[in-house]
């Protein structure tokens, strides 16, 4: 019976020993001495409190499950060396260190993680030198293919450190470390690297609203990529009337989808260029449809007038909100979309010269 007893004990102890964690820390600034240490969860609500005795705090519990966790300094304190961090709580025990760059060990994710951290600091810290170097060389009126030098360097930079978030969140987008990097750091990807990383997610992950949302986008995109057909819509124009993309487009003509609001300043810099552009090919097959993406129509009506658009104007005025900015992922402005004859899409985003010299090139200039 004692040996029973003695068994059952063992197995209870060693089954805790692999469901429990433990956080031993240690917190390097003596300005958090007797200061508080919580561990919060994704809803930033406190789950456990530790004070700071000798430079060193614990936490312990029961990791049933591994839901992402937040180690966060007491708010009392005036030190900004120190920022709230992800743990990713999981059996087994945990080492971390508070210091001007924050370690966690313990776990191969979490570990993982730290060590991403780490490059992405370097990468900050070499983009921080190119833009005082770019500066700096700007004001001395340097050579301009030396700063065209310098603004490769840094999107090269730039494309590492993404290329590092991509990496780790393809080896972890199943556990809640890898699903709120991306859910934080997705717009930083191309429409390809989304959809490649949310392809390998659970449908759990997928099912949440802000990922619903940017499933659609993602769709919606997709569905208006170069070399696809206009996708059709119907707005109205300043007097009420219904007007189609399709009323225009795939009828012989180029077509530009113009969007722009009259609340946007660099539209109003841009306009006067696709002005030029319509009153030079206007009658050698070229068009445009403007979708405003205004919300007050006299604003949007007196817009029109100052900036002298006399091809088709269309709205709902409703901003960022509206259907078809939606439809063709509009979430900047100015932006444009320019259809061939037969109505597919054969450039983005094209704006200022770069539209003078397309259509010059569509004519045969």
């Amino acid at each position: 019976m004692k040996k029973i007893i003695f068994s059952l004990i063992f197995v209870g102890v060693l089954f805790a020993c692999k469901t429990n964690y433990i956080i031993k820390g240690v917190v390097t600034d003596e300005n958090f001495k007797g200061k508080n240490v919580f561990l919060q969860n994704s809803q930033m609500k406190n789950v456990d409190t530790a004070v700071i005795i000798n430079s060193k705090f614990l936490f312990r519990g029961k990791a049933d499950s591994t839901p992402l966790h937040y180690i966060v300094l007491s708010e009392s304190s005036d030190s900004k060396k120190f920022t709230r961090v992800p743990i990713l709580i999981e059996p087994g025990r945990f080492s971390v260190k508070l210091d001007s760059f924050i370690t966690i060990k313990g776990t191969p994710t979490n570990e993982a993680y730290t060590d991403l951290r780490s490059k992405k600091r370097a990468f900050t810290a070499q983009k921080n030198e190119l833009e005082k170097k770019y500066k700096k060389m700007k004001s001395s009126r340097v050579n301009p293919d030396s700063l065209k030098k310098i603004e490769n360097m840094y999107e090269e930079v730039e494309k590492e450190s993404v290329l590092s978030d991509f990496d780790f969140i393809f080896n972890n987008i199943n556990n809640e470390l890898g699903k709120y990097l991306f859910t934080i750091s997705s717009s930083k990807f191309t429409m390809k690297q989304q959809r490649e990383l949310l392809d390998k997610a659970d449908e759990e992950f997928k099912s949440r609203e802000r990922i619903k949302r940017l499933l659609q986008q993602i769709f919606n995109l997709e569905n208006v990529a170069e070399g696809k057909k206009f996708t059709d819509f119907t707005l109205t124009d300043p007097n009420g009337k219904n007007v189609s993309l399709s009323d225009y487009a795939g009828k012989g003509k180029f077509v530009l989808i113009s969007f722009w609001a009259s609340w946007c300043g660099p539209c109003h810099y841009e306009m006067p260029y696709v002005v030029s552009d319509y009153n030079k090919y206007k009658n050698r097959g070229f068009e445009i449809v403007s979708v405003s993406l205004d919300v007050d129509k006299d604003r949007w009506l007196k817009g029109i007038e100052k900036l002298k658009m006399t091809w088709p104007q269309i709205s709902d005025l409703k901003s960022f909100k509206s259907d078809v900015a939606i439809l063709y992922g509009i979430n900047a402005l100015p932006n444009s979309v320019l259809l061939d004859r037969e109505g597919l899409i054969i450039g983005k985003k094209i704006l200022g010269d770069s539209l003078s010299k397309k259509l010059a090139e569509l004519m045969g200039e």
